[in-house]
């Protein structure tokens, strides 16, 4: 018997790890649309064209405030990363204001990623790991400052 409660621990210990990495406990992971543009904050110096590179997107859970810690990272063709940046997420007003509990999830849903003093807004378009960033304003007071 003491031995089963060892053995759920340690299942429990190695499942609660593997979602967590150095930033924190990951939330989701997407990946920028190849037909979006690339991040504002961003200035591609690689010499690929910046429809070659891929964008990963990393969102950890938000524990005790409504921001995601967020991590960006772009990488080259041949899979070097080019560029890692750190940010925060919230929600734009237009998906935080609508009826919580909404069920089936409507579509579109944006996000305000905030990376280098930089705003901008991703979009998921539907259920999946693919985001885009858009040109959708950001309400003043909502500037994550």
């Amino acid at each position: 018997m003491k031995y089963r409660y060892i053995l759920v621990a340690l299942i429990s210990a190695v499942f609660l790890t593997s979602c967590v990495d150095r930033h924190g406990v990951i939330g989701a992971n997407f990946r920028l649309a190849k037909d979006s543009r690339l991040p504002a904050w961003f200035n591609n110096t690689s010499g690929y064209p910046d429809a070659q590179l891929s964008v990963e997107i990393t969102r950890y859970e938000a524990t005790f405030t409504d921001k995601c810690k967020i991590r960006i990272n772009i990488y080259s063709p041949d899979g070097k990363m080019l560029k890692e940046a750190i940010g925060t997420s919230w929600l734009h007003p237009e998906t935080a204001n609508r009826p919580k509990r909404e069920y089936p999830i409507k579509y579109p849903q944006w996000d305000i990623y905030r990376i280098n003093n930089t705003n901008e807004v991703y979009e998921h378009t539907e259920a999946g790991p693919i985001l885009r960033i858009v040109d959708k304003p950001i309400p003043i007071g909502v500037q994550g400052i």
